[in-house]
């Protein structure tokens, strides 16, 4: 573990402010809102689906309790020296962090579709609001879309990049595959105990959270440190897994 200054480990210096990490990360969100939704895509006809993205984003993304996504810029710190980390690869690490917040979202308005649950963090459901209803499907798919259209434009060019949608698009596999089993072994309206066991609770545990929850952090943050080795990565993964 690197001790790195006291500045660095503490928050980040800007405009004269000391700034914690989830101030930062929390003005990183209206940044990547405002890219999404101001300055991404300019044809006048897509006004209302943007402003309908912008809805979509600012009711299921914050809210949580972020660690998932503060654990890629606390994760980098630990591995590089902080110091050594320039102000735009921070940003990165943010952003990363912000696209497996949107990860997370994109899992949660599904989940909560499947589950038919009446709310989430404290407020009804996405799908449960007025006026939304199943359309909140299509919404899914726009959280997990803008995951791809954020990494494409601000990591292509980084060495890490196919590493980091590799990692995406595998984790997702993943925790679809633990929510399979996890919707196989309590389908509605028809519970079968027999089904219930602790192999198959270990298997829902596994794939439907532990890999996007613990893994998926670390590795983002060990690939943009440069340590790719696959041994070292099923290390952090058996360690991370547990």
């Amino acid at each position: 573990m690197h001790s790195g200054d006291s500045r660095c480990s503490n928050g980040v210096q800007q405009k004269g402010k000391m700034l914690s990490d989830a101030q930062l990360f929390d003005l990183e969100f209206e940044k990547l809102v405002s890219e999404l939704t101001e300055q991404d895509f300019t044809d006048p006809v897509l006004t209302d689906a943007l402003n309908r993205l912008r809805e979509v984003l600012r009711y299921n993304a914050p809210g949580g309790k972020r660690n998932r996504g503060l654990s890629v810029f606390g994760s980098l710190r630990e591995l590089v020296s902080p110091s050594e980390v320039p102000p735009d690869e921070v940003h990165r690490a943010l952003l990363v962090g912000w696209c497996i917040e949107l990860l997370q979202a994109f899992f949660l308005v599904s989940d909560d579709i499947m589950d038919a649950s009446l709310t989430r963090r404290g407020q009804p459901c996405w799908y449960k609001k007025e006026g939304i209803g199943l359309d909140a499907i299509n919404d899914a798919f726009l959280l997990e879309g803008v995951i791809y259209r954020l990494l494409r434009r601000h990591c292509r060019g980084q060495r890490y990049y196919i590493h980091l949608l590799e990692l995406f698009t595998e984790t997702s596999f993943q925790t679809e595959l633990g929510q399979a089993l996890d919707l196989m072994t309590a389908p509605p309206h028809k519970i079968d105990l027999d089904r219930f066991t602790m192999e198959r609770y270990k298997a829902i545990v596994k794939y439907k959270t532990a890999f996007y929850s613990f893994y998926l952090p670390v590795a983002a943050a060990m690939y943009m440190a440069g340590i790719g080795n696959e041994t070292e990565h099923n290390n952090a993964k058996t360690i991370l897994l547990e």
